[in-house]
């Protein structure tokens, strides 16, 4: 006796198969947490992610103090010791093109920041706070250098 399928099995095999593709061609996601304690800012969680993530950042103030917080793809290559050494905004170059995600000084709440990983790479996260009355940065605190493949 031959088995043949019948439509119904192979409709069924067929749904499988694509939904197994839409899976596999998800974005993948992730969170981390970053905490300011008004004196350094601390990173935990992984150190590489796949290009495209979609990256949930919890940024928690241990501190009393209003703070930023920004994600920039960088240069490739940059380190951490770089990062603390010339800050942020001077490795991530042109704000429009390399700045990915910022929450605002104001708040002493901890907030939550999604951003993409969109490009293989180099990419830094750090706090900051502003001088009084002025849109200049005070103080940097550089959290992590992470690589995105």
């Amino acid at each position: 006796m031959k088995r043949r399928i019948t439509p119904a099995i192979g409709s069924l095999i067929a749904g499988l198969l694509l939904l197994t593709a839409c899976a596999d061609a998800a974005a993948a996601e992730a969170t981390v947490t970053v905490t300011y304690s008004g004196d350094a800012c601390t990173y935990a969680g992984a150190s590489t992610f796949d290009a495209g993530t979609e990256l949930t950042i919890e940024v928690v103030n241990a501190s009393e103090r209003s703070f930023g917080f920004s994600v920039w793809k960088l240069p490739d290559g940059t380190t951490l010791a770089d990062l603390e050494a010339r800050g942020i905004q001077a490795l991530g170059g042109d704000v429009g093109e390399n700045h990915r995600g910022i929450l605002r000084p104001g708040s002493v709440e901890s907030r939550e920041l999604m951003v993409v990983l969109d490009e293989s790479g180099t990419w830094g996260m750090d706090c900051f706070t502003l001088l009084p009355g002025t849109v200049r940065t005070d103080e940097d605190y550089a959290a992590v250098v992470v690589e995105v493949g």
